[in-house]
């Protein structure tokens, strides 16, 4: 919650209509605080996270919606009524449809894995890991790229150019 504003903000709607435990005010009070100072803030409501009438979720984490609803997904969608819950279920168990299906559940969604969060590529600079601490780059980076990792060249080139130049200086 410390390191990105859509995490805090998906498990604070969470907890406000009671799917999951609130969060204490105190650190509610205080990751608020934190986070509307932060550039990485929603500067329009349309950005925001939001809940609609329990039943839809919008831009939400993929991370915590995974891990409350075991799904990868940014947009959450619930059936509108009892009739469309049951024309679906119908017509899943006429396709033979796995009970783990995600549509048992929900009408729609959109799936999203927390590796192509826009706000994903921020854990890294967000915090207080070592290597902010100590002004060291690391050479691999989990953001958004070739199979989730970057690498960095560049830092790779002055590691091995100080390598060399330590070397001829011993």
């Amino acid at each position: 919650m410390d390191r990105c504003p859509r995490y805090y903000e998906s498990l604070s709607l969470l907890g406000s209509v009671g799917i999951t435990t609130a969060l204490q005010p105190s650190e509610e009070k205080r990751l608020l605080r934190k986070w509307k100072k932060s550039e990485h803030w929603p500067k329009v409501k349309e950005d925001e996270s939001s809940i609609w009438n329990n039943e839809s979720l919008h831009n939400f984490c993929p991370e915590v919606a995974f891990d409350v609803f075991g799904l990868f997904a940014s947009e959450l969608h619930r059936y509108a009524d009892d009739i469309d819950i049951d024309v679906a279920h119908k017509q899943l168990s006429k396709q033979g449809a796995l009970a783990s299906d995600w549509r048992w559940q929900w009408s729609n969604i959109t799936p999203l894995h927390y590796s192509e969060c826009r706000l994903y590529s921020l854990l890294g600079s967000i915090g207080s890991g070592k290597t902010q601490e100590t002004g060291a780059k690391e050479i691999f980076e989990a953001k958004p790229g070739v199979a989730g990792f970057t690498v960095n060249i560049k830092e790779i080139a002055k590691r091995i150019w100080r390598r060399v130049c330590s070397r001829r200086k011993g």
